[in-house]
């Protein structure tokens, strides 16, 4: 009879065990987001000369697309090449982050929308201009809406017209206001080209959430701060974001919630175990 209970509560533990998984990595990386963001400001180029050589390489691939002819949906196409060309550049470093307070997002931007960079963040879509902003230009930042990894864009549908979004470029702030949302097929790329003197920033990911998710949502945003605002100090940064009003984000509480009453479950069987054993 204790082997038998013993063996229940092993298995009990091993049908836990298996969402809790998914469900910890999740919660983990989303309660780490804000540190890894801290980390990276603190890591901001100090050497000017180094920071205008990349610049300037920026800028040299910026003309090089700036008709969107070259784009690419990351979602379909699985092994394009990319070829940037920017001198110095490692391919897994990150560009920047993508902030989006109303909806507390924080993350990572790489540029090439690989498998790899979708993974572990959100990624710039080549043959788009890259988020530095100027006139005539459309950056196009793409990411998943929920992944196993983390929740990352998970509430992207809850962003409202109005709504503030910021690029942190190792301190220079591109502050941006969402104008709209669109719902378009993988086949209406024209949405996605620059508009003639407008500084633009569009967020793409899949729709609806659940897979196949054959269309593409939009979250497309105007750049509405001063073009000759220098750079910020961190302080700063955060008391910009922080003014932004958030929004109740009741799934990333869903998680934290399942996480931990999985784990006390996980604690109860395995002590149930033990009590067990130690038994006469």
């Amino acid at each position: 009879m204790k082997i038998k209970k013993m063996i229940g509560h092993l298995l009990i533990m091993i049908g836990i065990c298996i969402p809790l998984q998914a469900f910890t990595q999740i919660t983990i990386r989303d309660m780490t987001s804000s540190l890894e963001y801290k980390k990276y400001q603190r890591q901001y180029y100090k050497e000017s000369d180094e920071k205008n050589s990349i610049s300037k390489a920026f800028a040299k691939y910026d003309e090089s697309v700036i008709d969107g002819s070259g784009l690419v949906d990351p979602f379909v196409v699985d092994d394009y090449k990319s070829d940037y060309q920017i001198k110095d550049w490692q391919k897994d470093q990150i560009f920047g982050y993508l902030l989006i307070p109303s909806i507390d997002v924080k993350q990572p931007i790489r540029l090439d929308a690989t498998y790899e960079h979708l993974d572990n963040g959100v990624a710039h879509i080549y043959g788009t201009s890259l988020p530095i902003g100027g006139k005539d230009r459309r950056s196009v930042i793409a990411g998943h809406r929920g992944w196993y990894k983390g929740i990352m864009l998970l509430n992207l549908g809850k962003v409202q017209p109005g709504d503030k979004v910021f690029i942190d470029r190792n301190g220079d702030i591109l502050t941006y206001k969402v104008n709209d949302i669109e719902i378009i097929s993988p086949s209406q790329w024209e949405k996605l080209k620059p508009i003639k003197g407008k500084d633009m920033l569009t967020i793409l990911s899949c729709h609806p959430i659940r897979p196949p998710s054959p269309y593409r949502m939009l979250v497309n945003c105007e750049r509405v701060d001063d073009k000759n605002k220098k750079q910020v100090t961190t302080k700063e940064i955060e008391n910009k974001i922080d003014k932004e009003k958030q929004r109740p984000i009741w799934s990333k509480y869903v998680f934290y919630s399942v996480t931990i009453v999985g784990w006390i479950l996980i604690i109860y069987r395995a002590w149930m175990i033990v009590v067990e054993i130690r038994k006469k």
